[in-house]
């Protein structure tokens, strides 16, 4: 979940078994790239495999904190807030329907493995053009894509994970 910094957002009372990372993000960091932060601004669901992976691998770095941490965290801090903008471009955008078809088809199939022609065949396009799109869309190739939804989907179904806990309330960096 993304809160921008003025809305009202909670710290505690998570679920039982919950990891939570809390960034707090000044306006200076937004400026000093250059990033006007209105064009994230609000209450996002992360829900996209792309966005999901760089805050779980953003997770980790701060877990296992070491001399590179801070210019890899920067790194995808900087991506992350990327890849929001680019959801909102899209959200702005008429998507064609396509689109949600290939979405779905590979969530729904994300364990079998899928054929170019036949994504392309049921989506009724040609696998060049899908090839050419996709990206565009989906702001990576389709292995990373495929790679990214079975590890989220392999964290959600594996009943032997270690769960991991944080301090109560949540793990707080701040970027400044």
């Amino acid at each position: 979940m993304y809160n921008h910094s003025q809305g009202p957002h909670c710290n505690s009372g998570y679920t039982e078994g919950v990891s939570a990372l809390h960034i707090d993000i000044s306006d200076d960091w937004f400026k000093q790239y250059n990033i006007n932060f209105s064009q994230i601004e609000g209450v996002h669901e992360l829900n996209d495999p792309v966005l999901k992976n760089v805050f779980y691998t953003l997770f980790k770095e701060v877990k296992h904190f070491d001399m590179a941490s801070p210019l890899a965290i920067e790194a995808m801090m900087l991506q992350s807030v990327a890849e929001m903008m680019h959801h909102r471009f899209l959200q702005t955008t008429t998507i064609p329907s396509w689109v949600f078809k290939v979405k779905e088809l590979l969530y729904d199939r994300y364990n079998e493995e899928l054929l170019l022609q036949e994504i392309a065949s049921e989506v009724n396009i040609h696998p060049v053009y899908l090839c050419q799109q996709f990206p565009e869309y989906f702001h990576c190739s389709f292995g990373e894509y495929v790679r990214k939804i079975r590890i989220e989907k392999g964290f959600a179904i594996n009943p032997r994970k270690k769960k991991v806990f944080l301090n109560p309330n949540c793990l707080c960096l701040r970027l400044c």
